[in-house]
């Protein structure tokens, strides 16, 4: 600050014209900025019908050269196959070496069509696939098997398990019937048994040997035979050629095939029920005739 005796008081007339020459100053420096950029804007308003096709080339060229990378690049073939399963009984190394044909593919021009017959071919319980694509090389399959609705006894007149007793048969909802390690199913001992017999030529795992058709019919049958008539089934046979099953209760077995409906089957056997005291029954019950019901 200056000293005391230096100082003058100002007057507003002179402060308000050093406020307005600041002011102006400030102004002619913004000027000075905006006159080039306005100048700018004008020429590039003069060029812009040449200016706008330009960038509309350069953006479609862009994209053409980035499909042309991703269509012919190196790095963008499959060069990793990830399988990422839900489900023990898929074997990786199984589906990996189905998968062989895809390395050196693009990975643009892969589709799930491409990738569903290949795991079909060695995977005969293969429900769905899913693909996902991870740029630039490398393929997300993941794998869902067809579910499991039993386990199997094949009657060959000797015990099941002299065909290897660390394997277990099983059978798809499909009606396809698979072996498994017991430890690659979860929960296998809460499947319900079923002994086949009556086979022309030996099922070998893969076979489709039941359709869906005849699967649901008997699993209805077991439920309304619980529901309706309170009989818990405790054993299951299947005889292939004769397109038959056979059921155990706690009392008699029970003989059903697949030329009537379950609804006329289910018909007799409460007819039987309501005319035939149950102490005359000791072995079973043939619903299969059509007009009448065998029994012993």
């Amino acid at each position: 600050p200056l000293p005391s005796r230096f100082r003058r008081s100002v007057s507003p007339s002179l402060q308000r014209l050093v406020e307005q020459r600041h002011q102006r100053q400030r102004a002619d420096t913004r000027q000075r900025w905006l006159r080039p950029l306005r100048r700018l804007r004008g020429r590039i308003q003069t060029l812009q019908w040449l200016i706008l096709p330009l960038g509309y080339a350069a953006i479609v060229l862009i994209i053409v050269l980035l499909f042309i990378l991703l269509l012919f690049s190196p790095w963008t073939k499959v060069q990793e196959i990830r399988v990422i399963r839900h489900d023990p009984r898929v074997d990786i190394a199984r589906v990996q070496h189905a998968l062989n044909p895809l390395f050196g593919q693009r990975m643009l021009l892969l589709s799930r069509a491409d990738i569903l017959p290949l795991l079909a071919t060695s995977l005969p319980d293969l429900h769905d696939v899913s693909v996902d694509i991870s740029y630039p090389s490398r393929l997300i399959i993941r794998v869902t098997l067809d579910a499991l609705v039993a386990r199997m006894q094949i009657d060959e007149g000797e015990p099941a398990a002299q065909s290897g007793a660390s394997i277990q048969n099983f059978l798809t909802e499909e009606g396809i019937y698979l072996q498994y390690l017991p430890s690659w199913v979860p929960h296998a001992d809460e499947l319900p048994l079923i002994r086949i017999t009556d086979w022309g030529v030996h099922p070998i795992p893969g076979d489709h040997i039941l359709s869906q058709t005849f699967l649901v019919n008997m699993q209805k049958t077991e439920e309304i035979l619980q529901r309706d008539f309170g009989q818990e089934i405790t054993e299951r046979v299947w005889f292939l050629r004769a397109r038959e099953f056979h059921l155990r209760t706690s009392e008699w077995w029970i003989w059903f095939d697949m030329r009537d409906s379950l609804e006329e089957h289910l018909r007799r056997y409460r007819l039987f029920l309501q005319s035939v005291p149950r102490e005359h029954v000791q072995e079973y019950i043939d619903l299969r005739p059509a007009d009448r019901v065998v029994y012993r």
